[in-house]
């Protein structure tokens, strides 16, 4: 086996992996390492990703783009959507150019969210307020996408 081919096994597991769902080059890269017989090293699993590359099963940018509009359409917001796309290794322009391309409108979405837990009704109280903030903050909504929801309630 040359340098250049990947290990039968290393090949074979990222396959399998890829067939599943999509991963970023980190995450698979990291899969690959815990998964692979110990007695294969890295080159194989670069090997393995470089072929993965060639035929167009491994794409960072596709990634990141899918990966941003599953997670939007469960009801989280950008912030927290990039945070975890940095956890799957992907870089910092890979990710703002997913952003870019993926049109998500953000003050709509959170408004959506918020309609969906909450209902349509404003908060009365403070306390109620803070909650549902909190909440929104945790789905990972930045501080002006909430206060839109609250300026601008009659949507």
């Amino acid at each position: 086996m040359t340098p250049s081919t990947p290990s039968v096994n290393a090949l074979t597991i990222a396959m399998r992996l890829l067939a599943v769902r999509d991963h970023s080059e980190g995450e698979l890269r990291r899969k690959l390492t815990a998964r692979v017989d110990p007695s294969f090293d890295a080159v194989d699993i670069d090997a393995a990703l470089a072929y993965c590359h060639e035929h167009g099963w491994l794409d960072d940018a596709r990634f990141a783009l899918r990966y941003l509009h599953g997670r939007s359409r469960k009801g989280y917001g950008a912030q927290r959507i990039v945070a975890e796309l940095r956890q799957k290794g992907l870089s910092h322009s890979v990710i703002s150019s997913a952003l870019l391309e993926c049109e998500i409108d953000w003050f709509a979405l959170a408004q959506q969210v918020a309609t969906r837990k909450f209902g349509d009704v404003p908060p009365i109280d403070w306390k109620e307020k803070a909650k549902q903030q909190r909440y929104l903050l945790t789905r990972g909504f930045s501080h002006d996408e909430i206060q839109d929801i609250y300026t601008n309630f009659s949507h």
